[in-house]
């Protein structure tokens, strides 16, 4: 997950995106969809263990991004505090 092309606000922009995108699956009622994108961010293919260097740097962009995005009860978060 750590590209020297990419800054630290840019992987911040597209986290942003994704929650955005998880949040409008949330709201259609298509979580199960929302769950399998979160994945799909934390693996490397299907039958992989989620890295657990993409989990820290997941949750430190994940501190960055705007608070009006954050939902206690979202896909991303519910899933996120499993790990």
């Amino acid at each position: 997950m750590a590209s020297q092309k990419i800054t630290k606000r840019q992987y911040t922009h597209y986290l942003e995106m994704i929650i955005k995108l998880l949040k409008n699956l949330d709201n259609s009622g298509n979580q199960r969809l929302g769950k399998i994108i979160f994945d799909n961010i934390i693996k490397g293919n299907e039958y992989a263990q989620f890295d657990q260097n993409i989990i820290i740097s997941l949750r430190g962009y994940y501190l960055e991004i705007d608070h009006v995005l954050k939902d206690k009860q979202s896909t991303f978060e519910v899933e996120l505090s499993k790990l």
